[in-house]
């Protein structure tokens, strides 16, 4: 919290000299050029507070590969931000990173749970599941970043929650992963609640797509381990990650059928 706290207003002064923009169009509600930044000093805040708080690295299985997932988003994200990218460039870094949290993390969807009929899934099917959520979940959080403050209010909620649900369930190092991005998300609140001084950009915003996916991914495959939640997990999964989903299929029926 601190470390985003105290960098944002850094972030703000150099984008204001260095004329790094987000410029408003017929399609924004702000009318004065903001910086996109914000999800740089989110990043450093979270990539800070999570190196700190995790005490024994070589224990935890899998750490290094959600590390290089969320440098790969940066750089992907903070170039967006300041030149933009084109949305195919931005979808391959999508699966790039799905690709290392399947392949390198090893975590894969296995079971359903018996959520709309389906209970367990054999690998490859288990593998394009991971996949599409973790590419609809990004491009949900990247789509519902038009209001101020309610993308980073949404993740603070739903990383909380998880954050209880992986401590209640032994899962210390998924914990600290949640607490620390959130608090790392207040810090960034202060300064972008209406009137915004700054937007978190597509930067904040898939890295708060692929954690929340993560974490969603991790709740329905540590159901496999604990007698008693494997049938209520995908309805814990999809209660918390139902606002951004909902937004996101509501958004692309209407352009569908308005042909915008």
């Amino acid at each position: 919290f601190l470390v985003c706290f105290y960098a944002i207003p850094v972030i703000i002064t150099v984008a204001n000299r260095k004329k790094l923009y987000d410029i408003p169009d017929e399609r924004k509600i702000h009318t004065s050029p903001i910086s996109s930044l914000g999800g740089l000093g989110i990043f450093i805040g979270f990539m800070m507070g999570l190196l700190l708080a995790i005490n024994n690295v070589a224990s935890v299985a899998g750490f290094q590969y959600y590390i290089a997932s969320f440098m790969v988003i940066f750089f992907f994200g903070i170039k967006d931000d300041i030149l933009i990218l084109s949305p195919l460039k931005k979808v391959i870094g999508q699966v790039l990173v799905a690709a290392l949290l399947i392949f390198k993390a090893g975590i894969v969807i296995t079971s359903m749970h018996g959520f709309l009929g389906v209970h367990a899934l054999n690998y490859t099917m288990g593998c394009f599941l991971t996949l599409f959520t973790v590419i609809v979940v990004m491009n949900a959080y990247n789509l519902i970043d038009g209001v101020d403050g309610l993308a980073g209010t949404i993740s603070v909620i739903t990383c909380t929650i998880f954050g209880f649900f992986f401590y209640v369930n032994g899962d210390s190092f998924f914990s600290l992963l949640a607490f620390t991005f959130a608090a790392s998300a207040v810090g960034f609140l202060i300064y972008n609640y209406s009137p915004a001084k700054i937007f978190m950009g597509d930067t904040g915003s898939l890295i708060i797509g692929f954690l929340i996916a993560s974490q969603s991914i991790n709740v329905l495959t540590m159901s496999n381990a604990i007698p008693g939640i494997q049938q209520i997990s995908p309805a814990i999964v999809m209660a918390v990650i139902f606002v951004p989903v909902y937004d996101v299929i509501r958004v692309s029926v209407i352009r569908i059928l308005t042909g915008y």
